[in-house]
C-alpha cells in the first residue's frame, strides 16, 4: 500500500494489515472478562477469505465486502476509501 501524497510504502516489509487473528481464551481464574497476559502465546490467522466483493465501485466513495469464516462464525468487514481523504474505514 503506497501513499501517493509521498510516495512511500505505509505497511511495513514483512507484515500485513488488515489481518484478523484468533486466541484462546483459557482465563485462570473466572470465566469471563479475565483475558490473562499468555493469550498471546497461541495464535490462528484468518488469511483466508471466503469473498470479496466490490459493493462501492467509485468515484468518490469505493468499498469492498470482505467475508471470513471460523468454525462455526462468520466475520464480515467492508473497507472504505473517500475521495480526498487520507483515511482507511473498516466498518462491521
Amino acid at each position: 500500500m503506497i501513499d501517493l501524497a509521498t510516495d512511500r510504502e505505509v505497511i511495513a516489509p514483512g507484515t500485513a494489515c488488515n489481518l484478523m487473528q484468533l486466541h484462546p481464551d483459557l482465563p485462570n481464574a473466572w470465566d469471563a472478562w479475565d483475558v490473562d497476559r499468555h493469550y498471546l502465546r497461541q495464535v490462528s490467522n484468518l488469511e483466508v477469505m471466503d469473498s470479496i466483493q466490490v459493493t462501492e465501485p467509485g468515484p468518490l466513495l469505493g468499498a469492498v465486502r470482505i467475508v471470513r469464516s471460523f468454525g462455526s462464525s462468520r466475520l464480515t468487514q467492508t473497507v472504505v476509501l473517500r475521495a480526498g481523504s487520507k483515511r482507511i474505514d473498516v466498518e462491521k
